[in-house]
């Protein structure tokens, strides 16, 4: 019996990617390096570290620890910067306000589990924060998606077992994650090509969400 939901943030719930992108390009253009957003969307679902020495390797630039982590915190403030004015509850990806809506009244648990630290901050910023129930801390997960780490733990977040929970994601990295945490796996592809056909449900934008479609399938 389905008791909850697990959601990633961007893609699926609201998009920051753009801003995730203009921070990263602001960033690497110091060393001299020129970001394309081709390259960008390729490194979706990585955490902050992950995704600087990601886009490192693509440019075969070898920097210090030391170094990468000042990158990273330096991106970091200029997206914050950037979310306290370019994001709000019009950001919103369509029908997930009503979706989570339905699943409130479905008396549903919701969780987040995004490799976000800034998680909270966006859903405060677009309205939704107090639909969930745990939001998990990027910090406490020792490996980032496709690892299950992080699904397991919103899991355990809602006092679930991972056969009573759907996932939504839209990296492949995420699907790969939640299947092997043996939860159901919506994917949420946006029309990008990758081996979707691991999930359970295969969409191609949150427009399709529909409870009732998702509890008589998955019940």
């Amino acid at each position: 019996m389905i008791k909850g939901l697990v959601f990633d943030l961007d893609g699926v719930i609201t998009e920051t990617a753009s801003l995730h992108y203009k921070s990263w390009k602001k960033e690497v253009a110091k060393i001299g390096l020129d970001f394309t957003e081709e390259q960008n969307s390729a490194l979706k679902g990585l955490n902050r570290i992950d995704t600087l020495k990601a886009i490192l390797k693509l440019f075969n630039v070898n920097l210090s620890e030391e170094k990468i982590l000042e990158m990273a915190d330096n991106k970091n403030k200029y997206y914050k910067s950037l979310l306290e004015t370019d994001i709000d509850s019009k950001d919103i990806l369509p029908n997930i306000k009503e979706f989570l809506d339905h699943a409130k009244k479905h008396n549903l648990k919701l969780a987040i589990a995004s490799s976000s630290f800034n998680a909270p901050l966006i859903l405060k910023k677009i309205g939704l924060y107090d639909y969930f129930d745990f939001i998990v801390d990027p910090a406490t997960v020792k490996k980032g998606k496709p690892n299950p780490e992080i699904f397991l733990k919103a899991t355990e977040g809602l006092k679930l077992k991972p056969e009573e929970v759907i996932g939504f994601e839209d990296a492949i990295a995420g699907v790969k994650g939640l299947k092997e945490a043996n939860i159901k796996t919506v994917a949420i592809t946006h029309n990008e090509k990758e081996n979707w056909e691991i999930a359970d449900l295969i969409l191609t934008s949150t427009k399709e969400l529909k409870l009732k479609k998702l509890l008589d399938l998955f019940n």
